[in-house]
């Protein structure tokens, strides 16, 4: 979705008549404001010396800069540019920019799968620890990716606590690391692509088939770089790492939610996107506002203790379900009293 807003808010400033310059200077104090919210929300009772670099929001930061900057100064395909209404029309006017984008994407390759790393068999993908892969390379979760963030960034300022720690007993990784930005920027990318559907094409049944078959291409994608596996495969699906295969299987399914979301709200309309459409125009606050509030009450609580004692009932999946439910209710509710207060925070 921050690719395809880029698409639109880029193509209107390109209307207005506004220069290289101010769409940078633009560009940049945006990026600007994302990393210092993103130093923010990521290093909560942090020492200084010890801040968490990577993050989610730090992840945008970089992906929206990096695609950006492509998008204001890769020169536009001039002999296709202005033709008026022709056949893959949004490709042809903005071919040069692919150059960028699949040499970002080689380099996500080239290093996932030729960086040596010692200990580590070339191109591993797995969990390491003391019981991924019967425990035989303990210190290489993550592969390149975790190497990467050790050398450039050090144990005290990547994540401690990620998601395959309890369950193979892992050290320290980062899933918002280094060489998963570069596949988060041609996943922004593929968003443009999509966003530059709606720029360049009026008809709905052109944006739709435009959509499905970008839709239908990464699927298919997916389905060779896993070999229709859940786990195997060339390249595995593993939101830690932000594989290839978990980017285009994302987007694949974006876009056909999105087209979902089309045939609902714009052509049928039966649906005007409420209440959810008030937190999209507030989005920047409801993120760090859950971030900054996520363990305080109405937010997040346990139940009573049973005699003092830890009450198991805290850890079900009935339960931490109804509270993330209820949590994302409450920012609902937040953001339409702003919406109906017409406060909107916007970077």
């Amino acid at each position: 979705m921050m690719g395809v807003s880029m698409a639109i808010s880029f193509n209107s400033q390109h209307r207005r008549g506004a220069s290289k310059k101010d769409m940078f200077t633009k560009a940049m104090i945006r990026t600007a404001k994302l990393f210092v919210l993103a130093l923010m929300t990521g290093n909560s009772n942090r020492p200084i010396n010890e801040l968490r670099l990577p993050g989610v929001l730090m992840r945008f930061c970089i992906s929206y800069f990096v695609v950006s900057m492509i998008m204001i100064f890769v020169p536009k395909n001039k002999k296709e540019e202005g033709k008026g209404h022709r056949k893959n029309e949004e490709l042809r006017a903005n071919l040069y920019e692919f150059v960028p984008v699949t040499l970002i994407l080689g380099l996500w390759l080239g290093l996932t799968f030729g960086l040596q790393v010692e200990g580590c068999p070339t191109g591993y993908l797995g969990p390491g620890g003391l019981l991924g892969d019967q425990g035989k390379y303990p210190n290489c979760t993550g592969g390149a990716s975790g190497y990467i963030d050790m050398k450039l960034l050090g144990l005290t300022h990547i994540y401690h606590s990620p998601t395959p720690k309890d369950v193979y007993l892992t050290g320290a990784y980062d899933p918002e690391g280094i060489l998963g930005c570069l596949t988060s920027i041609v996943m922004v990318y593929f968003g443009v692509m999509a966003g530059r559907v709606i720029v360049y094409y009026k008809d709905h049944k052109e944006r739709l088939t435009r959509w499905v078959v970008y839709a239908a291409v990464l699927g298919v994608i997916s389905l060779i770089l896993t070999k229709a596996s859940r786990n195997e495969g060339f390249i595995p699906i593993n939101k830690n790492m932000w594989s290839l295969s978990f980017i285009t299987t994302l987007a694949c399914y974006g876009l056909l939610v999105l087209s979902v979301l089309y045939i609902i709200i714009d052509i049928l309309k039966l649906w005007g996107g409420s209440p959810f459409k008030a937190m999209g125009m507030n989005s920047i606050v409801i993120y760090c506002g859950s971030s900054f509030l996520y363990n305080v009450f109405p937010f997040q609580f346990a139940l009573p203790t049973i005699d003092g004692c830890y009450n198991p009932s805290n850890d079900t999946h009935g339960f931490l379900l109804f509270r993330d439910v209820k949590t994302a209710f409450i920012w609902v509710v937040v953001a339409n009293w702003m919406h109906y207060d017409k406060l909107y925070f916007n970077l």
